[in-house]
């Protein structure tokens, strides 16, 4: 176990951004807090005592918080998942979360720069707003274009930053493809999760996402699984 100054983490279960975070601090083993905040009903005091920005994740660390509405004198306030999973990589060198490889470092950061505008758009667009599958196999198969050729992760055998940063939207599509939860023709779900399990070097990479201990253990399925039934078929 890692030992840091005081660390308090503001999550949300149902929050993949949030749920980066989680997978981090359980890959470092940084002994911290959660505070679990409804985002729907988020508390009064979050927002000018927390995180300007009223996301999460957010973290306070550096002093002794015993009043977690509020951070004590001394401690610093951060926010953002990618800058917290570096930052809890940072602390924790021996994890090797954050490559000490400056050309491993770029790749996975170049990774994360791919996620964040041709991944998570995509997959997004098609199970929410009801947009065409064809972009969603283009960018897994840009994603298949950078991971290691013997895998199992992005950068090869350690897991790492970017692997944190896509485990979660992968997580989320496969649990709504699986149980034909998208904007899409009944059906459609489970066909299209076949499709991209027959990309194989994708669906070797995916399924050794699903299986990390730090992932499954962060990931609710059911409670997803209700929300998503909200969220995305009333849409329908």
């Amino acid at each position: 176990m890692t030992a840091v100054a005081p660390l308090t983490l503001y999550t949300n279960k149902g929050c993949p951004f949030a749920q980066r975070a989680v997978i981090a601090l359980k890959e470092t083993k940084i002994p911290h807090d959660e505070v679990e905040i409804d985002l729907q009903n988020k508390p009064v005091w979050y927002q000018p005592n927390i995180n300007p920005a009223s996301k999460v994740p957010a973290v306070v660390y550096g002093a002794k918080q015993e009043d977690k509405t509020v951070a004590p004198a001394g401690a610093v306030k951060l926010a953002e998942s990618l800058v917290l999973v570096e930052f809890f990589a940072e602390l924790a060198p021996d994890s090797h979360l954050l490559p000490s490889d400056p050309v491993l470092r770029a790749k996975a950061r170049f990774f994360i720069t791919l996620v964040g505008d041709k991944f998570n758009p995509a997959w997004q667009g098609y199970a929410t707003k009801g947009a065409g599958e064809e972009a969603v196999i283009a960018a897994i198969n840009q994603i298949v274009g950078e991971l290691d050729p013997e895998g199992p992760y992005v950068l090869g055998k350690e897991w790492s930053i970017a692997d944190t940063a896509i485990a979660p939207f992968v997580g989320r599509l496969y649990l709504i493809a699986k149980n034909d939860l998208g904007n899409w023709k009944a059906g459609e779900g489970p066909k299209f999760l076949e499709k991209i399990e027959n990309i194989a070097k994708w669906e070797k990479y995916a399924q050794a996402l699903l299986a990390r201990p730090s992932f499954k253990e962060s990931f609710p399925d059911d409670y997803l699984v209700e929300s998503f039934k909200r969220r995305y078929t009333a849409r329908k």
